[in-house]
Order: structure tokens, then sequence, then C-alpha cells
């Protein structure tokens, strides 16, 4: 970090580089990102905080890593607590304070040995900056020869067909989560297992994936061990003579039950933020550089890591290996500057069924007729009888041409789907407006629209995918909000500008994508 903060000295820089990192790691299969999303982001921001205050320079390079390392100890810590709520505090006290006895040691105070870690952590901190800072020194001049291969991704947020998500669960978690963190020591050992097997069981009906946590045989072993700690040190031996008591054993069955509660929340919710609706925030205008530096990363990833030094030769040589690293983020810098000069941009219009999305395509071809802009595609506008939708004509962008795409009056000699039939000819005529040699000496191309006919490899599917391919320029989809995720994961459209009509007017659109 801090080796890549001096190569540009872009104020901001590291706290938006630990925000990418956190949600790229939204993105794994493991049933626990939320916290770890949390604790990534929050140790950039607590450096860049220090770099702003203290100034660029290797003062505040160290004491900016030393405390963002120590973050990480704080929240191991805050994370524990938080899992087995405060009783832990006092068992550990407990304990810390019986095994100095034992070894006759002076340091009576358990504080004295979390001081200790905090320092180790903060000295590892400081020398991690430390060499960043003079790699960058020694090496910065030196032009290491970097092996650039950009490797196709799928869909950074593609999502798990078979999983099922709902915004109301998610609520209903972060509400679960409050009651387990507030209220699980007050309830009676009996309901707080009730409360806990019936989590148990919503869990595994819901989110097979998320009981990863409860599979792993260390965490049961950490159950089994608190509990027999809590037996010994929480049973007030000195009062009843007792080796154990019944009170110190329901108190680590009590933080048992609540740990149980809070892992299953947390990877549960971890699993509801990946609902597509969710991710759909990315198609926001705000977020779309966010989005944008997702995907660079996630395409750089693969060669970076294939090329990292192996263990061996970073610990005999450290600053050599992560100059190179640094020299090779130079080289990702050139292409992805080169890659963003590239015509053939995708840009994907999305609302709701009805909210006006071929009128915002119309505005556009409009606007760009009036520029002399060469335009091809097909748009397919609906008539009303009756206050409902009858008919669709399909029309020719080029040619002005229009043919009846459908109605909803019963044809048997025609295609249903939904509540329409459509016309076999109109097909062939909207395939026509799509082909090679209608737009040929397009600018742009539209294609109103690409939904669960496309999907299912009908309607425009073949003429999509043939544009994708061969046609090199811009090409502007209708995608109604509900297909936008099958659309892009099918196509592999990761790339793709994804622009909802209630967040863009159309010369926004129009600006965005450089024409």
């Amino acid at each position: 970090m801090v080796a890549g903060y001096r190569l540009w000295t872009e104020k901001g820089l590291i706290w938006r580089a630990a925000l990418i990192c956190a949600l790229m790691k939204s993105v794994s299969p493991s049933a626990m990102i939320f916290g770890p999303m949390i604790s990534i982001f929050a140790e950039g921001l607590l450096m860049e905080m220090v770099i702003r205050l203290l100034g660029a320079n290797l003062i505040s390079y160290m004491l900016g890593g030393g405390l963002a390392v120590l973050f990480s100890l704080f929240y191991k810590i805050s994370n524990l607590l938080i899992t087995y709520g405060f009783d832990l505090a006092v068992l550990y006290d407990k304990l810390y304070i019986f095994v100095s006895k034992q070894l006759n040691s002076t340091a009576s105070q358990s504080w004295h040995l979390i001081i200790g870690f905090a320092i180790f952590y903060m000295i590892v901190g400081m020398l991690a900056a430390l060499l960043g800072y003079l790699t960058h020194k020694k090496y910065r001049k030196q032009l290491l020869q970097t092996n650039i291969i950009s490797k196709p991704t799928t869909n950074i947020f593609a999502s798990n067909t078979l999983q099922h998500f709902s915004i109301p669960l998610l609520f209903f978690h972060i509400i679960i989560i409050i009651i387990g963190l507030a209220f699980i020591n007050q309830f009676n050992i009996l309901i707080g297992t009730l409360l806990m097997l019936g989590y148990v069981a919503l869990s595994v009906t819901f989110y097979r994936s998320s009981l990863k946590r409860l599979k792993k045989p260390m965490l049961w072993i950490q159950f089994f061990v608190i509990t027999l700690l809590a037996g010994l040190f929480l049973s007030n031996l000195h009062e009843s003579g007792n080796f154990f008591t019944s009170q110190g054993i329901i108190t680590g069955l009590k933080m048992n039950v609540r740990a149980i509660i809070i892992v299953l929340g947390f990877a549960s919710l971890s699993v509801e933020l990946r609902n597509p609706y969710i991710k759909l925030i990315f198609g926001n205008k705000k977020l779309e550089k966010v989005y944008l530096s997702l995907e660079l990363a996630f395409e750089a990833l693969p060669s970076i890591i294939s090329d990292m030094a192996s263990p061996r030769k970073f610990i005999s040589n450290p600053m050599q290996s992560l100059a190179a690293l640094i020299n090779q983020a130079e080289g990702w810098l050139e292409h992805f500057s080169n890659k963003n000069t590239e015509k053939g941009d995708i840009v994907i219009i999305t609302g709701k069924k009805g909210e006006g999305k071929t009128t915002f395509l119309l505005e556009m071809v409009n606007n760009f007729k009036e520029k002399k802009a060469e335009t091809a595609g097909i748009l397919q506008l609906g008539f009303w009888e009756n206050n409902k939708r009858h008919h669709f004509d399909i029309i020719d962008i080029k040619t002005n041409q229009r043919m009846e795409l459908c109605n909803i009056v019963d044809n048997e000699n025609q295609q249903k789907f939904g509540s329409f039939y459509f016309n076999n000819n109109a097909f062939d005529f909207g395939k026509k407006a799509l082909s090679t040699e209608s737009v040929t000496n397009a600018n742009i191309v539209f294609i109103d629209e690409v939904g669960m006919l496309e999907i299912q490899d009908k309607g425009w599917a073949e003429s999509v995918t043939n544009l994708l391919e061969s046609f090199q320029k811009t090409i502007v989809l209708a995608v109604r909000e509900d297909f936008v995720m099958a659309v892009t994961e099918k196509w592999q459209l990761k790339n793709a500008k994804v622009c909802n009509i209630n967040h863009y007017s159309v010369l926004e659109v129009i600006k965005l994508m450089g024409l």
C-alpha cells in the first residue's frame, strides 16, 4: 500500500483501494464476508486519515501502517466479544489470573498480555510500511519486465442461480443479530436453546451454504473449551467449594447459544447481500466508477497472483519481489488506459416493465439522427386498447419500415409467448434489421428489447450473439430490470454500462457513451 501510494501520490488512493478490496471480498464463496469487508475498509481508511493528518512522509507511513495492522487485532477481539458476549472478557480475566498464579508471575493485570499483542501488531505494521517505503526508494527507477495478460473473467457479481433471495429475510437477519447481541444473555437457557434451534432450522432450509461455519470441527472444539473454562472459572469456586457449578456451565452454554445465532446470522446476511436486486445499485450512475474499478481489479488479479514471487523467493529478497509488483501495477495502468480508449461499448438501458424504455431509446435514436450519426437496429412500439397493451409493432431504425410483431388476438398459426401471439414474419424482419449487412455502416445499433425469449435462445438471441462478436462500435440493449443479471451473465457483458432510466436522462447516457 505504501509503495503504491508513493508511486501514485493521489489523495484518497488508499481508502479507495481498501474499498475495492473489501467489495472484492463480497463475491467470496466464504460463508462470512460482512465482518471482513468492514475490517478491510476500516484499515485502509485509518491509514488514509493518518497520512492526511501528518503528511506523506516516512513517519506517517509507518504510523499509519502500524495502526492499520493493529486494527486487525481490534477486529479479532471485537468479533469474539460480539460472538460470545462480555462473559468472554470475564472468563479471559479469570483465566489470566489463574495462569499467572500458577507460574508465580508478577504480571497480575490481564490487559498486560493484550498490550503486548498490540505492540507486536503495531511493530509488524510499521515494518511492513518501512519495507514498502524502501522498496519504492530503491527500485523506483529500475524497470522490471512485466507480463500483462488480460484474462476473461465471469461476471463479478454472478449469483448462485439455485439460491433464492429475499429482502424481508435480509432485514429479519439484521433483527435476529440485534437480538442476539442485546438480549440472549437475559434469556432462560431453555428459551435461548429453542430460539437457537429454530434459527438453525431456518438456516438449513434457506441457506445451506451458510452452514459451512458450523461444519468446522474447530468451531465445536472452541465451544467445548469455552463451556469447560466457564464451568471452571465462572463458578464462584471460593464461595461454593465445588469444582464445577451449574452457574458456570449455564453461562458457558449461553455464550455458545449466542455464538451460534451470531455466526448463522452473519453467514445468512452475507448470502442475502449477494441478492441481484441489491447488486443492481451498481447500475446507479453515482457508483459507476466503483463498478468499473471492481471489474478491472478482477481482470488483473489472476495474472498478478500467477506472477507473484514464491514464499521462499519473497523471504530471501522481499524488496525486489515487491518492486516487481509495483512495476507490474504500472503496466496494468497503461493496459487499462489503452483499453478504455477502445471502441465497442455495450450500454444496457433498463427499468421496470412499462416504465418507458422504448420511449427512452426512441429519444436517443432521434438525438443521434439529428447529429447525423448512422443508427441501425430495432424498436418495439406498444399500442393500447381499453387500458391494456393490445399489440406491438417492430420498426427497422435504418429504413423506418415497420411490421406488426405480436398482438393479444388468438391465432393458432402464430407462436404464443406469454399473453401475445407473435408473427413469424416479424422475427425474420427483425433479424434482417440486425444482420451484419444492415448494420455495416452504423455507429450505434439498438436492440429493443432483450428479455426472457432471448435468455431462452429465442427471439433475437442469435442476432445479439452475432453482433456482440462482430460489431466493433456501440450496441445499446433495452433490458427489463428483472432480466439484467441473467442477460449480462448469459453474454458475459462484464464491461456493459447499465443505465436505469430512473437515474439517467437521455443526454446523460449519450455523454456517458462519449458520443
